[in-house]
């Protein structure tokens, strides 16, 4: 506008400045609508909960987050040797439906969440995306990736 010094063109009713506040809402209205319905959308994560569903798992909730698939579920047991084979059957199916960097490149880890039939929570792990990836192509083996899952056990 003639005479503003700000270098900033003014709008057509006069006022001053870069996009009116409307404008801004509007649009993070429309970013805040498309990030939700990418939500679980991906078919990798879609192929991920219907195949833990599938093993049995004891699914409370998935969601899918820009970096991380998060998986809330009931496990059988929560010590002892059907608690590491329950770990090991949802780190094998993450490990066979991890979205590569191609298809992902955001995405970074499996967060599950355990919960007691009292639905309380009562332990969380995180899986690496790069483990799962790497266990898949070969170089990473089945007994050091799975060891690497359950060292990320907290109860």
């Amino acid at each position: 506008m003639p005479g503003d010094e700000s270098g900033r063109a003014g709008s057509a009713d006069g006022r001053q400045g870069g996009p009116s506040r409307r404008a801004l809402l509007v649009g993070a209205g429309v970013g805040a609508l498309a990030g939700c319905l990418s939500l679980g959308e991906s078919p990798q994560f879609r192929t991920f909960e219907r195949r833990v569903r599938e093993q049995g798992i004891r699914v409370k909730r998935v969601a899918e987050d820009h970096r991380r698939w998060i998986l809330e579920y009931y496990p059988e047991r929560l010590a002892g040797a059907a608690f590491h084979e329950e770990l090991e059957t949802v780190a094998t199916v993450y490990a066979e439906t991890v979205p590569t960097p191609s298809e992902s490149g955001s995405h970074r880890s499996l967060k599950g969440i355990l919960f007691d039939d009292r639905k309380n929570r009562v332990g969380v792990y995180e899986i690496a995306a790069e483990w799962a990836r790497a266990r898949r192509d070969g170089s990473l083996s089945r007994d050091e990736y799975v060891g690497r899952v359950r060292e990320t056990v907290t109860k």
